[in-house]
């Protein structure tokens, strides 16, 4: 008797996971207070290593779907159908390597937009502490348009959080339905 595995809805659920952890880490780095005391949180998503290695997961599951699915068979994701044998081997190596490229990007695009909004937050807190450091009327009105710049991009990187946690949680679950469905 053979065992029948259903993935019917497991690229959805495996996507909204990822999805409710990138979120959450964001939501959680974005904190403009500690939940502990003396500690303040930081962006996970903002370290490199951590989307990476949710990246390398989802590579994984991606490939343990894929062979498990299909066995050797699922190589025949890289091979266009019905083309012409020549434009065979012109696209297999490239479809091939846009598919090793992937655990990269998908780790590198939460990282860049999460850094790059602490990076601006970071440099107009600067800005606010100099401007008051002068000790002059001009430097107290930058001071507070860099204060409410910061206001802005706080508001701003809430929005960006949830939106890089939907796009992983997409791409993913396109990435484990191509693996199911090959083409």
């Amino acid at each position: 008797m053979q065992t029948e595995v259903r993935l019917e809805h497991f690229e959805r659920v495996a996507a909204a996971d990822g999805e409710m952890a990138v979120l959450f880490a964001n939501l959680m780095g974005n904190m403009p207070f500690g939940v502990v005391a003396a500690a303040h949180p930081f962006t996970v998503t903002s370290q490199f290593t951590f989307t990476g290695i949710m990246a390398i997961i989802t590579f994984a599951i991606v490939l343990g779907v894929g062979f498990w699915t299909h066995g050797l068979h699922f190589f025949s994701l890289f091979v266009p159908k019905d083309a012409p044998l020549v434009f065979k081997f012109i696209v297999a190596p490239i479809e091939f390597l846009s598919f090793l490229v992937r655990p990269f990007s998908l780790g590198l695009r939460p990282f860049i937009a999460m850094f790059a909004g602490h990076v601006l937050l970071d440099v107009f807190g600067n800005f606010v502490v100099q401007a008051l450091n002068s000790h002059s009327a001009g430097g107290i009105g930058v001071s507070i348009l860099c204060f409410l710049f910061i206001m802005f991009v706080s508001m701003i990187e809430l929005l960006v959080a949830a939106i890089q946690a939907y796009v992983f949680a997409i791409l993913t679950s396109l990435y484990i339905s191509e693996a199911v469905n090959l083409h």
